[in-house]
């Protein structure tokens, strides 16, 4: 371990070696140590060396959400026992905000920090430390100072004593293996740490080189994963004609149950998966998607990206209407890079495309919100499910993937085969990213792709992006040869349109769809159904089987403890089953 010293002196040394890296604040440096002495406790201890300071406050922050997860998550209710120290001085620490310390440094230029982070939340977005392991998702790790996010950063990391592992995308300084350098707070919050033994996979794509690094056992064939990751990783890189990565790396997390869950980084991700998911052909087709999907955000919604999207606001939402482009697009090809690799068939890939038409088409709050509106949204509503949500709001992950698939089909068509949507993509990129350095503005995407589509998007943006129309699908899918078959079309199944849940040998409503039979009829959520025509219930479909549409059921239900009954008229149940 480096000394305190050494580490100043490096830095010094860093400064001068690369001095446009730091530019902001050139006189300001910061170490950071990270240590785990009790992890069973689920605390992460940081300290927090400060060098170069001329002012009399020091304000230190920490971010209240995470890119590429849209809600704000408090990240500083994790944060305990905050102290200020000069020279084994304690100096005064003042919370001024939720997420704001402003430290006492009148005529001190050094200060340490130190402060203690509970981590037992295990997702993607949040870190998470035990016996076994820790993750560090980094926004909610690192305090730093205000109005100093271009400044540059050393993190060193203090292992668990039977720990003998450091990932991270950050780059590590030379003679040291857990110590890295952060040329910004960006570059720091965007590159997460996964700390323990877990299993190292290296491979290189052309000029790339590949990481994943897995925690938890698991039936995953190293082999298997490796060749099948490489052809889709070469897929993607063929659509936008460059990799912008000399090194990527993969966190993978393998529990019991399956998540499915990722989160895409500048130059890594993390996913969340079952462990023993990688021998059932499904199963491990989800999970290349999923890793399929992490990766296609190197390029878009890291590097191509609605302008909203970096440089961020650590402090507050950073509101978009474009992240059914960031992340539908990305569903969409997450599947279609799959099926480039021809690892499965095409059968395969149009079972998807129809799943995804389906639940588009079956969501009950389509006519109710828009593409652009759910994005915009995406900060109080998506990650905040209510029993009203499935009525008022839509999907941007699914519906995205379907105006991807239309516009790629689109182009097609209009051009006659010589361009797709991965043309208008490629050419965003190389426009924005590589020669202007910066986000899209929507109608700037929008121009983009009608230079490919060859006519004016005016219509199809109001119709279907800005507004709620029912989508001509079949219009686009047969600029292909297909058409869509509803399996229940002729059907004459009845509905009540409720969601519940066991209680006491009766059902409690957790969830009602609008315009269901149970919604006309009155009965609301918490409502407990203790039975139907005067029988006891303990499954609504059973309940209804030899039931048609237009019949009449009696509910006896509580609610607040007080009997009520209800007369129900069955409908028809209304939902569709695409192939294609």
């Amino acid at each position: 371990m480096l000394n305190k010293f050494k580490f100043f002196l490096f830095f010094y040394l860093l400064v001068t070696a690369f001095p446009c890296k730091i530019l902001a604040t050139p006189r300001m440096s910061i170490v950071y140590t990270v240590s785990f002495p009790s992890p069973e406790t689920h605390e992460i201890q940081v300290k927090m060396a400060v060098t170069g300071i001329h002012q009399s406050h020091l304000l230190l922050k920490m971010p209240v959400w995470i890119p590429g997860s849209y809600l704000i998550r408090e990240f500083s209710k994790s944060v305990e026992m905050l102290t200020a120290e000069h020279e084994d001085q304690n100096l005064q620490v003042h919370k001024v905000a939720k997420n704001e310390w402003a430290v006492y440094t009148p005529h001190i230029h050094t200060v340490i920090i130190k402060y203690t982070v509970y981590a037992f939340e295990r997702s993607v977005q949040n870190s998470f430390a035990d016996i076994s392991h820790a993750f560090l998702s980094n926004p909610g790790i690192f305090i730093y100072p205000s109005g100093m996010l271009t400044t540059a950063s050393i993190v060193h990391v203090l292992p668990y004593k039977n720990w003998t592992t450091v990932s991270t995308s950050l780059a590590p300084i030379k003679g040291d293996s857990n110590t890295f350098f952060a040329p910004n707070y960006n570059v720091l919050f965007d590159s997460p740490f996964e700390i323990g033994n877990q299993d190292l996979i290296n491979f290189k794509v052309k000029n790339t080189n590949y990481q994943m690094v897995i925690y938890g056992s698991g039936n995953y064939n190293k082999q298997r994963m490796v060749k099948d990751l490489t052809r889709v990783i070469e897929k993607q890189t063929e659509i936008f004609g460059e990799n912008p990565n000399r090194n990527y790396l993969f966190i993978l997390h393998n529990y019991q149950q399956l998540t499915g869950d990722g989160l895409e980084h500048l130059n890594s991700s993390v996913v969340e998966l079952s462990r023993d998911m990688f021998t059932d052909s499904t199963l491990y087709h989800i999970f290349l998607n999923v890793m399929a999907h992490e990766h296609f955000h190197l390029w878009n919604g890291k590097r191509l990206r609605p302008i909203a999207l970096g440089p961020f606001n650590y402090d507050r939402e950073n509101y978009t209407s474009e992240l059914w482009i960031v992340e539908g697009f990305t569903r969409y090809y997450e599947n279609t890079t799959v099926n480039r690799t021809k690892l499965f068939s095409v059968n395969y890939y149009l079972h998807e495309l129809s799943q995804n038409i389906s639940f588009v088409v079956n969501q009950s709050g389509r006519p109710y919100e828009s593409l652009a509106e759910a994005s915009f949204d995406a900060w109080i509503k998506l990650y905040r499910h209510n029993e009203n949500s499935a009525n008022s709001t839509i999907n941007y992950y699914n519906q995205g993937a379907l105006i991807a698939m239309l516009l790629d089909l689109e182009i097609i068509h209009d051009s006659h085969g010589a361009y797709r949507l991965d043309d208008a993509m490629r050419y965003m990129y190389d426009l924005y990213e590589k020669k202007r350095h910066r986000g899209y503005t929507d109608l700037e995407f929008r121009t983009g792709t009608e230079k490919f589509t060859n006519r004016n998007l005016s219509k199809f943006y109001k119709n279907y992006i800005n507004g709620t129309l029912p989508i001509d699908i079949d219009h686009y899918l047969n600029f292909a040869g297909y058409k869509l078959v509803d399996e229940n079309a002729g059907t004459n199944n009845p509905w009540v349109g409720t969601y519940t849940e066991p209680i006491n040998g009766n059902l409690k409503i957790t969830e009602m769809v609008r315009n269901s039979s149970f919604y006309q009829a009155g009965l609301n959520v918490n409502d407990i159904i203790t039975g139907i025509d005067n029988s006891p219930v303990i499954d609504l479909s059973a309940a209804v089987k030899n039931k048609k549409p237009g019949d009449v059921i009696g509910v006896s239900a509580l609610r607040d403890g007080l009997p009520m009954t209800f007369k129900v008229k069955l409908l028809r149940r209304p939902y569709v089953q695409y192939h294609i």
